[in-house]
């Protein structure tokens, strides 16, 4: 009888010990909820398939004005630029989401997965012909949703 028990306890031990092995990596979590979704501020650039030289300028311009702008918030990923071929099958819902009419710079806040609101940059084709201008525009444009 002496035997089993201190086999049973052995067990109780060893069993013990693989729980704590098992479970001391595992994430401490609290009844606190949840934190609020990050806001993040995304600048597109959309166009079509078709694209003369003053639409690849308005994409050179936009990419310059970020990336040269807000180097820390797309370090951080605050900021973030994409350029959307609205031609293509997949993107054709951003001329419904945005009311496109033309190519366009769209600066839009979201609030985790959720637009909060957006506003079109409808200038830019007045100043492709005008860098510091073009710059100036966008980043103004872009502060305003920080």
């Amino acid at each position: 009888m002496k035997r089993i028990r201190t086999s049973s306890a052995s067990c109780i031990a060893v069993s013990f010990l693989s729980a704590l092995l098992l479970f001391r990596n595992l994430p401490v979590t609290s009844a606190a909820p949840a934190l609020a979704a990050e806001k993040k501020i995304v600048v597109y650039y959309f166009h079509g398939e078709f694209r003369c030289h003053t639409c690849m300028e308005i994409e050179r311009l936009t990419k310059k004005s970020i990336s040269v702008g807000f180097i820390k918030e797309m370090a951080g990923s605050k900021i973030a630029l994409k350029i959307i071929n609205i031609d293509k099958p997949e993107n054709t819902h951003f001329v419904t989401d945005y009311k496109l009419e033309t190519k366009s710079v769209i600066v839009s806040e979201f609030n985790g997965s959720k637009l909060v609101r957006w506003k079109n940059l409808p200038k830019i084709w007045d100043y492709t012909n005008n860098e510091n201008l073009f710059i100036k525009y966008i980043q103004d444009g872009v502060k305003g949703y920080l």
